[in-house]
C-alpha cells in the first residue's frame, strides 16, 4: 500500500499599518521608505509619519531615512507596528585628519565633518568633488556644466569672496594641491584624475580652525583628502565592475518632424501675407474670404521657394534630437590588493572609468593606479612611499564655462535648433550633407562636431 500526501501552504497577504517617529523626540517623521525586504514593493511615510501596505505574514520591512540609522522590522503576523528610527550620529571618538597629524572629534574644536571611503566609492561619479554631494551640511557642490569630467564648483558656507576665488583648498595626504578648472575649451579639473575607491576618507574644515591651520590659503574651507593604506594580516583583494546607461530623465527638446515643418512655414507665409494686406483681427477687411484664400495659395506658392523658405522638399529628413542627445553608457572596473605584516604594509590598485555622456561627443576616460607602502623600519622611523598615476582623456566641445555668451554653435542644444527637419544628415553614398542645417556656420550638426570644428 502506497500512501502519497500532498501539503499545500499559502502565505497570508495583509494590509499593514504603521507609524515612524524619532527615538529621541517622539516626533513623526514624514518621508521615511518603507520596503519589504528582498523586493522592489514600498511605499514611505505621509507628513504625520504615517504608513500603509500589502505584506506578507513572515516578510520584513526595510526602514530607511536621511540621517538615521536604516532599521529592519519583522512583521509576524501583526498589522501594526510602530517603528522608532534612531540619529546616525558619529560616534564622539571618531577619528579626523587634519593638518599635521589625527585627532578625536570631540577634541577639535573647530567645525569639521568626515566622510568615509564607502560613501565616496559607491556614488557613480568621475571626480572627488561631485562626490561629496548632498554628504555634509554647509557645503554646496555644484558642476558647472553637464559634460564628463568637467570641473565641480564647491562652496563651503556660502561664497567668501567677489572677485576671489571661492574654492576651499585641496589637501593629498599632506600635500596641497592646486585645483580649478584647467580646461581650454572644455572645463577639467585635477580632482577628476584621482579615483574615488582609492580614498579612506575626506575631512571638510568649515572655519575659521582651518586658517589657524593652514593659512590664508584655507580662507574658503579646506578639504582633506586620505588615500587606503595597507595593514597587516593577510592581503585581500577586491574586484568590483559596473556598466550602465543613461538618457534624457524627460521629452525635452522635441522638434518638429519635417512635414510638421514645412506646414508651420505655409501658416506663416500665409500670415505675413495677410498683415501685409492689412487683413488682420482688428483690421477693417478683416474675415475677407477671398483675401484669405488668397493668401493661402500664396504661401502654397512660396513655401518650398528658396527666398521665402528653407524647405526645399516637403519630406521627413533625419531625426536630429536622437543623433545628437543619443544617450550614453559608463564602464567602471576596480582591482585593489591590501595587506602586509607588522613592519611593512602596502596597498595597490588598478582602475578603469569610462563615461559617454548623452550627446555622442562627449566623452571622459581614465586610467588610475595607486601604490603606497609604509615600513616601520624602527620604533623612531616609519618610512612611507605614495604613488599616484593616473591618464585621462576627455573629449568635448566649447562648453562656455565662463558664460562670456548666452549660446554658441558649439552647444548641442544650438545646433539641434538649427538643424533642417527636412534634411538628411548623410547622402546616399554615406558622406555628410552639407546642406542639412538652416545655420551657415553649421552647415551639417554631426560633421562639425566629429570634425571638430567648433571656435
Amino acid at each position: 500500500l502506497v500512501i502519497l500526501g500532498i501539503q499545500f501552504s499559502n502565505a497570508q497577504e495583509r494590509q499593514v499599518t504603521g507609524t515612524v517617529i524619532d527615538k529621541n523626540d517622539k516626533s513623526p517623521l514624514p518621508g521615511v521608505s518603507v520596503l519589504i525586504k528582498g523586493t522592489s514593493i514600498g511605499t514611505a511615510t505621509d507628513i504625520n509619519g504615517k504608513f500603509s501596505l500589502k505584506s506578507g505574514d513572515n516578510d520584513v520591512l526595510v526602514f530607511s531615512f536621511v540621517g538615521m540609522k536604516s532599521q529592519d522590522v519583522a512583521i509576524k503576523g501583526r498589522t501594526n507596528v510602530v517603528v522608532e528610527m534612531e540619529p546616525a550620529s558619529e560616534s564622539l571618538d571618531e577619528v579626523m585628519v587634519v593638518a599635521y597629524g589625527t585627532t578625536k572629534k570631540a577634541s577639535f574644536t573647530g567645525s569639521a565633518t568626515k566622510v568615509g571611503g564607502d560613501e565616496l566609492a559607491n556614488v557613480r561619479v568621475e571626480s572627488l568633488d561631485k562626490a561629496l554631494a548632498g554628504k555634509v551640511s554647509g557645503v554646496r557642490v555644484t558642476s558647472k556644466t553637464g559634460d564628463p569630467g568637467s570641473a565641480g564648483d564647491i562652496q563651503i558656507r556660502g561664497i567668501g569672496s567677489i572677485n576671489g576665488k571661492t574654492q576651499p583648498l585641496y589637501v593629498i595626504d599632506g600635500v596641497a594641491v592646486e585645483t580649478g578648472d584647467y580646461g581650454g575649451r572644455v572645463s577639467s579639473d585635477v580632482l577628476a584624475t584621482i579615483n574615488p575607491a582609492d580614498i579612506e576618507s575626506m575631512t571638510i574644515l568649515k572655519d575659521a580652525a582651518a586658517a589657524s591651520l593652514y593659512g590664508s590659503r584655507a580662507a574658503n574651507g579646506v578639504v582633506i583628502i586620505t588615500t587606503k593604506q595597507g595593514n597587516s594580516g593577510k592581503t585581500r583583494f577586491n574586484v568590483s565592475g559596473s556598466w550602465g546607461m543613461s538618457n534624457m530623465a524627460t521629452k525635452s527638446y522635441q522638434m518638429m518632424s519635417g512635414t510638421e515643418y514645412a506646414q508651420y512655414t505655409r501658416d506663416a507665409l500665409e500670415g505675413y501675407y495677410l498683415y501685409g494686406d492689412g487683413l488682420m483681427p482688428g483690421d477693417p477687411r478683416y474675415g475677407d474670404l477671398a483675401a484669405t484664400q488668397e493668401a493661402k495659395e500664396w504661401a502654397t506658392a512660396n513655401y518650398l521657394n528658396p527666398n521665402w523658405s528653407m524647405v526645399t522638399e516637403e519630406r521627413n529628413g533625419s531625426d536630429w534630437r536622437s543623433l545628437i542627445y543619443d544617450g550614453g553608457k559608463e564602464q567602471d572596473y576596480q582591482f585593489s590588493a591590501r595587506g602586509g605584516s607588522d613592519k611593512t604594509r602596502f596597498y595597490a590598485s588598478l582602475g578603469y572609468k569610462n563615461i559617454e555622456g548623452i550627446t555622442a561627443f562627449n566623452e571622459f576616460e581614465r586610467y588610475s593606479a595607486v601604490l603606497n607602502l609604509n615600513n616601520s623600519a624602527r620604533k623612531w622611523l616609519d618610512l612611507g612611499f605614495k604613488t599616484q598615476l593616473a591618464y585621462t582623456l576627455q573629449k568635448g566641445r566649447s562648453d562656455q564655462t565662463n558664460q562670456e555668451q548666452g549660446i554658441a554653435t558649439a552647444s548641442p542644444l544650438s545646433a539641434l535648433y538649427s538643424s533642417n527637419p527636412t534634411m538628411d544628415a548623410y547622402n546616399p553614398d554615406g558622406s555628410y550633407n552639407m546642406d542639412a542645417s538652416m545655420s551657415p556656420q553649421v552647415k551639417n550638426a554631426i560633421f562639425k562636431f566629429y570634425n571638430d570644428q567648433f571656435c
